[in-house]
């Protein structure tokens, strides 16, 4: 992490949180991806998830930085581009149901100018 940069305040939240919920015997039950903060001016983000069907992502939102989540909408793998309405000062995350059977790649993202 640049240090001197977040202290001068140029360092910004990810405008797309990608990952892997793992397949695995050791795999945490219920894995939650990184935190997608949004923007000023944005109201929509895309959700796209791949791998064997069967598995569950839900979404959750947080109004109070990250201290409580709350449960949004629970969506089946595959997704592609699935929109998301959304606002400024949430932040969102995804968060697979139990284990899944076989890896599930996510990405979430912010839709640039989205008025």
């Amino acid at each position: 992490m640049d240090h001197a940069a977040r202290a001068k305040g140029e360092l910004t939240m990810p405008q797309n949180v990608k990952g892997t919920f793992a397949a695995s015997p050791g795999a945490n039950n219920n894995a939650t991806s990184d935190v997608l903060a949004i923007p000023a001016g944005t109201t929509s983000a895309r959700l796209t998830l791949t791998g064997a069907g069967g598995t569950n992502v839900k979404t959750q939102r947080s109004l109070d930085s990250g201290l409580t989540w709350a449960d949004q909408s629970t969506y089946a793998v595959p997704q592609v581009g699935t929109a998301i309405t959304v606002a400024p000062n949430q932040q969102w995350r995804l968060m697979v149901v139990g284990v899944p059977s076989q890896s599930v790649h996510y990405s979430l993202s912010i839709v640039a100018g989205s008025p």
